[in-house]
């Protein structure tokens, strides 16, 4: 139920997205090209007192105050532009979420195909000691396998006339000549 009302708002707002959409882009644009505006008179401001501050003596002082007075002014001009990204995030996301919605309500997808676990039949005692034996057996021959490998790396080293442990490091030169 809940799925079906949500894909019903998010046909709506696909049929009236480009009606709602086009509202919401000119009264943002028209927001953000004011926010252009003020930021620009800011800063035309800013630039007037700075050339000002260049005759004075305290030249540094009258710079910082001017700085510190066009960042204050700036603070609700960043808050508003961030206001305005969030919307705007916020209604791509929606449009996201609907175009979504109306592409599963008009093709819905199977639910997945589960295939039944097959349950283990109970094993007759004839069968458990068969299946034993064979493993017995399997064991058995691995051991043997292993056995035959240590024995013929045991040849192999005779054969190479090598002892397991490492032949003893040269006497140094000068150890001789004493």
């Amino acid at each position: 139920m809940k799925r079906a009302l949500i894909a019903t708002a998010g046909l709506v707002w696909a049929c009236m997205g480009p009606a709602a959409e086009a509202v919401a882009q000119a009264g943002e644009r028209g927001a953000r090209e004011r926010l252009q505006q003020e930021r620009s008179a800011i800063d035309a401001r800013f630039e007037g007192r700075e050339r000002s501050c260049g005759d004075l003596p305290v030249a540094k002082a009258c710079l910082d105050a001017a700085r510190r007075d066009r960042r204050t002014a700036l603070v609700p001009l960043r808050r508003e532009d961030a206001a305005l990204d969030a919307e705007q995030r916020r209604r791509r996301a929606a449009e996201r979420e609907a175009a979504r919605l109306a592409k599963s309500a008009i093709a819905p997808r199977p639910p997945p195909v589960r295939k039944p676990t097959p349950h283990p039949q109970p094993r007759s005692a004839e069968q458990r000691a068969v299946r034993e034996s064979r493993s017995r057996e399997a064991y058995e021959e691995r051991l043997r396998a292993a056995e035959a490998r240590r024995e013929a790396a045991e040849v192999r080293q005779a054969e190479r006339g090598r002892s397991t442990s490492a032949r003893p490091l040269p006497v140094p030169p000068a150890a001789l000549s004493h």
